[in-house]
């Protein structure tokens, strides 16, 4: 059985943004993706907290899930430093440079891990407890988890503490090729 995350499948625009210095990365992008569903909203909760808090020069790419979402988003007063674009057919080009990525606990997991991203992840259907759980577990991403009575404080918690710290991405343990 050819099972986990190093057995991931990437399409090769992965392994062709890979190379990336630590420089860039500390400098790039913080990146929110929830995927095509994002049932809880999470993307326009996270892009108001981060207008909010965010220290000016912080760059941020918001990709919405959908069109809907999207056209929410153009509509918000956001900083300049905050871009909103729609779904993506890669996250490649934006995960290899990003600082920080902000996402459910899905596929985008081993997209992530790839990278090296230090990550805040929000399992958002019940099918992504397991990797939330991993996730976790291994140290690859802090884990906020939305049926928890204090998830909205303990969310933004995550977020504060992700903007004024710097992530580290765990520099011993899994690795994914991207190979599959």
């Amino acid at each position: 059985r050819l099972l986990g995350p190093e057995f991931g499948l990437l399409s090769s625009s992965y392994r062709e943004q890979a190379v990336v210095s630590a420089q860039s990365r500390q400098m790039g992008p913080i990146v929110v993706s929830f995927g095509l569903a994002d049932p809880l909203r999470l993307t326009e909760e996270t892009t108001k907290i981060l207008a909010a808090e965010l220290p000016s020069k912080t760059q941020v790419v918001v990709v919405a899930p959908h069109t809907e979402s999207l056209t929410r988003l153009v509509a918000m007063q956001l900083p300049a430093s905050i871009r909103v674009v729609g779904p993506q057919a890669s996250l490649a080009p934006l995960l290899s440079t990003a600082r920080l990525a902000v996402g459910g606990a899905g596929g985008t997991s081993i997209e992530r891990i790839f990278f090296r991203v230090p990550t805040i992840a929000v399992p958002l259907v019940d099918n992504q407890e397991r990797t939330a759980r991993f996730l976790a577990g291994e140290g690859l991403a802090t884990v906020v988890n939305p049926s928890s009575p204090t998830f909205h404080d303990d969310y933004r918690m995550a977020l504060r503490n992700a903007m004024t710290s710097t992530p580290q991405f765990p520099t011993n343990g899994l690795r994914i090729d991207g190979l599959g």
